[in-house]
């Protein structure tokens, strides 16, 4: 819960993690999901100096600053059919 980070919780929850993703992947990792999709204004900052680009929240209301980093989103279930996960969106957005 990136809410109650500090001092060198963002060097172990989000760099190391970061670093051995790049290392696996061998690319750079640009996007994070915020855990739970909680988020705070505390994060933002922490995150573009991180190198990311955007991040994503689940079903709180968009910073108006930074609203690439509150980029809404679901989770769906693999076993929803096309209508669920349609209705889902409409009533989640």
């Amino acid at each position: 819960n990136v809410k109650k980070y500090q001092g060198d919780d963002w060097i172990t929850q989000i760099e190391k993690p970061t670093k051995t993703l790049k290392e696996i992947t061998g690319k750079d990792v640009k996007y994070f999901a915020y855990p739970f999709g909680l988020w705070n204004k505390e994060a933002i900052p922490e995150l573009k100096k991180r190198g990311f680009t955007s991040a994503f929240i689940l079903a709180e209301k968009r910073d108006e600053n930074d609203p690439l980093f509150t980029i809404r989103r679901i989770i769906a279930s693999g076993y929803w059919n096309t209508k669920t996960l349609h209705n889902s969106i409409v009533k989640s957005f």
